[in-house]
């Protein structure tokens, strides 16, 4: 299903003395708000602002609880609000985004959505430092509401960075300006079905790899959650190792405002060769048919939709048959295959009988302490772009004292690693770590778990195994940043695929080894 079927039952009204040329273009799309008075509230908070030169955009994706009366009763009172109307529901928010910024006029395209506030200096503030610093990636801090709930008065704390992006979203879509050039570089929003939830944040990443965000440190916005007919809540949620290889699919030229008409909202294809075929299934089921079947009828009664839901039809009842074929195994596979099978079995009886015999070696080889200034340091083995981490001082009292390099256990196998972890000297937001891999397999993802003794309360950041290199050290982002204490710092791997390992000071006192973490805290 093409981009461009979804806007065939478009219905522009447009206001009696429109504005022509406005500086800003704000696009709000919008379904079945009337009702609990949060359309209004969003129009509102516009309308109102102090920053005057802007156009409305307001994109009804089929209400039918009485929102176009709301809008139309808005756009007679003022005449910069352009009303577009959708008899048809697609259920693709992102999609009626760029439905509005293909029709918008403005050099600036800002974001209001029908659940969300906006300050009255909002946009003259954004607006402001855009132009007075040459930047087209803008946004403020928002205070973040889960119903009567404030989670976060100041959403984010900390600039976000390109690499903050690849492992969480920590910008509000209702926050942001952007100068409209950036879409002819990196696409507009991808509305395929399967990312409706993290459209934005993944437009976020691509914008930021050419030009990184800056953040006007002033909450102007709220930014609200938790209703229960949001599509944060009625969407089903994309993984972050299924988003992070969807991510790194290249899309730009088929997103650009040129080819945008063309973009099918519903097909894999071009991820076929690039995801595993388990991966491919699950978010195929998940996502493409739990929309399917949600809108199927609709589409049919309005008459837009051709061979696509017939062949989707086919598949949703064959999901083993043109879908996804099965590989054929000749008989020469499945003899290898037998002979691999029972090596790891043989392996496995002997490591069993052989159990007492390790132990014991491994004691012995305990013993003779001088061995491990030999065997197990791999201070020196470690590249010069780690000589940050070893250089910092919480590092070297450890190596002073007699700590040793080597790498952890396999995370692939054990469900994490514990250390203990001392803040001091101010807030920490980064926290660098060296890692060592198996192979190239990118599935997967690792994580950093701080758990603050004195309230138990828990923060983690998570990164996919694609950012993770061996050459340079991978920094997790903390929002918030850790609190000065101590914590204890769990370092865990989720979904792996191939071998991965964390290099960790250690020290053995007789028969007990004393760990540590080797990292480099970034403090603010």
């Amino acid at each position: 299903m093409r981009f461009s079927e979804f806007l065939k039952d478009q219905n522009i009204i447009d206001p009696r003395h429109f504005i022509k040329k406005p500086l800003v273009s704000v696009i709000m799309p919008t379904y079945c708000r009337a009702h609990d008075g949060l359309l209004s509230q969003a129009i509102t908070g516009v309308l109102t602002q102090t920053f005057s030169d802007f156009e409305f955009i307001i994109l009804d994706d089929g209400s039918i609880d009485g929102s176009e009366v709301v809008i139309r009763d808005f756009q007679q009172q003022d005449d910069r609000i352009l009303y577009v109307r959708h008899e048809i529901n697609s259920g693709l928010p992102a999609l009626r985004v760029n439905e509005g910024i293909l029709m918008s006029k403005g050099d600036y395209i800002a974001f209001q959505f029908d659940d969300d506030i906006w300050l009255s200096h909002f946009l003259e503030n954004v607006t402001r430092e855009s132009m007075k610093r040459n930047r087209s990636f803008v946004h403020c801090q928002a205070k973040y509401l889960l119903g009567s709930d404030v989670l976060s008065p100041f959403f984010p704390i900390m600039q976000p960075t390109y690499a903050s992006l690849l492992q969480r979203n920590t910008i509000a879509n209702v926050s942001v300006l952007l100068h409209k050039s950036v879409f002819k570089s990196t696409g507009l929003y991808d509305p395929h079905v399967v990312l409706r939830r993290t459209t934005d944040w993944d437009l976020w990443i691509r914008i930021a790899k050419q030009e990184p965000p800056y953040m006007l440190p002033e909450v102007l916005v709220c930014a609200q959650g938790g209703f229960p007919d949001s599509i944060g809540i009625q969407a089903p949620w994309l993984g972050y190792e299924d988003f992070t290889l969807l991510f790194h699919v290249y899309r730009d030229n088929d997103l650009s405002p040129e080819r945008i008409m063309d973009f099918d909202v519903i097909s894999l294809d071009k991820f076929y060769d690039k995801l595993p075929r388990e991966t491919l299934y699950r978010i195929y089921t998940n996502h493409v048919v739990s929309w399917l079947k949600h809108h199927k009828e609709e589409f049919v009664d309005f008459g837009i939709v051709n061979e696509d839901i017939k062949t989707l039809d086919t598949k949703m009842h064959t999901p083993n048959a043109k879908f996804f074929p099965k590989k054929t195994i000749k008989k020469s596979e499945l003899r290898v295959r037998y002979i691999g099978v029972m090596r790891k079995v043989i392996k496995r009886l002997f490591l069993r009988m052989s159990k007492i015999f390790w132990i014991g070696y491994y004691s012995l080889f305990f013993m003779f302490t001088s061995w491990k200034q030999v065997f197990y340091d791999a201070w020196n083995l470690l590249p010069p772009s780690y000589m940050e981490i070893k250089n910092d001082p919480f590092i070297l009292n450890y190596r002073s004292n007699g700590f040793l390099l080597k790498k952890s256990a396999n995370l692939q196998h054990c469900n994490s690693i514990l250390y203990q972890f001392t803040v001091r000297g101010g807030d920490l937001y980064t926290l660098a770590l060296a890692f060592s891999r198996g192979d190239n397999n990118s599935y997967g993802s690792v994580g950093v778990e701080a758990i603050f003794l004195e309230n138990r309360s828990v923060s983690h950041a998570i990164t996919s195994v694609s950012n993770v290199s061996e050459e340079v050290p991978t920094t997790f982002f903390f929002e918030p940043p850790l609190k000065p204490g101590q914590y204890s710092l769990r370092i865990f791997g989720d979904h792996l695929k191939a071998q991965m390992y964390v290099y960790e000071l250690y020290k053995y006192e007789g028969m007990k080894i004393i760990k540590q973490a080797f990292c480099k805290a970034g403090l603010v």
